[in-house]
């Protein structure tokens, strides 16, 4: 009696397995597009993703309140589902509150370590009066329809600054992926290939991590995710001489077409599922 119990559990299982390899068929080929907006707001970073499902991801905001947020309004963006702060610097971050007092948001993300700064306590009290709830920098998949956004952990040790305890995303379309890295440097590229390397892969688009100084982005992360797009968020005639030479070497040396928001204003890229992409540039 118990071998028949067994053997009729055994063909339970396994009618349960071909369910599963029908209904989530691996080889699908997920439908419609989603965009990535790199926004030009000056020397900073602001990045708008729009997934299959109508929900909108803003990742940074910009130094000031204007700039993101105008982008935003001016495109017709009427919901924003989830806003991250990569870090508290404030050019990341000094636009966030004008934004989450507009749309807020349903969810926030931030790297959970407290900067004792007014920008970033703006930025707390409009999270508070949106309502948003906030959410923990742990490794999650967030659905965006039939995109995914893999948010890649900060090392969150005391002994890194802000800038190596960065957020970084990654959206995975199909064949089409994203790379956003804040402002992380060697340090923790190196710690990010060493605890979470499955969430680290090659990529059609890359948004250069520090805006392109010489501290940003190295061989491993370059070499990790072997971009053909890099994007950098920079001003016209900044002050810290971004990007340098020394970023745009490495680029070069991935052949990688390099986009910049100080000479090409907003850089929009639509993404299919096939690994295609169509890239609109503000300024040519």
């Amino acid at each position: 009696m118990k071998s028949r119990y067994f053997s009729l559990f055994a063909i339970l299982l396994l009618f349960l397995s071909a369910c599963t390899v029908v209904i989530d068929n691996p080889q699908q080929t997920p439908e419609g597009e989603i965009k990535v907006h790199f926004i030009d707001v000056g020397q900073g970073d602001a990045v708008l993703i729009q997934g299959t499902n109508g929900k909108n991801v803003l990742y940074d905001g910009g130094r000031t309140d204007a700039a993101a947020l105008d982008y935003l309004q001016s495109i017709g963006i009427e919901t924003l589902e989830l806003v991250i702060a990569s870090h508290p610097d404030a050019d990341h971050i000094g636009g966030l509150d004008a934004v989450i007092d507009y749309y807020k948001p349903k969810f926030y993300l931030d790297n959970s370590m407290v900067a004792t700064t007014q920008t970033y306590e703006d930025v707390l009290t409009s999270v508070k009066a949106a309502g948003s709830q906030v959410l923990s920098p742990m490794r999650r998949s967030i659905s965006l329809g039939s995109a995914n956004l893999l948010v890649i952990p900060p090392p969150l040790e005391d002994s890194f600054d802000r800038n190596d305890n960065s957020i970084g995303v990654m959206v995975d379309f199909g064949d089409f992926e994203v790379a956003l890295t804040g402002d992380a440097e060697d340090k923790e590229f190196q710690w990010w290939l060493s605890h979470t390397p499955d969430f680290l892969q090659e990529v059609e688009v890359y948004k250069s991590s520090h805006h392109g100084s010489k501290n940003g982005d190295s061989e491993a992360s370059v070499n990790t995710f072997k971009p053909k797009v890099v994007v950098i968020g920079v001003g016209a005639g900044n002050s810290y001489g971004h990007p340098t030479q020394e970023a745009l070497d490495l680029y070069a040396s991935q052949k990688a077409k390099v986009y910049r928001t100080d000479q090409n204003g907003t850089v929009v890229i639509t993404g299919f599922s096939n690994g295609q992409y169509e890239i609109v540039l503000e300024k040519k």
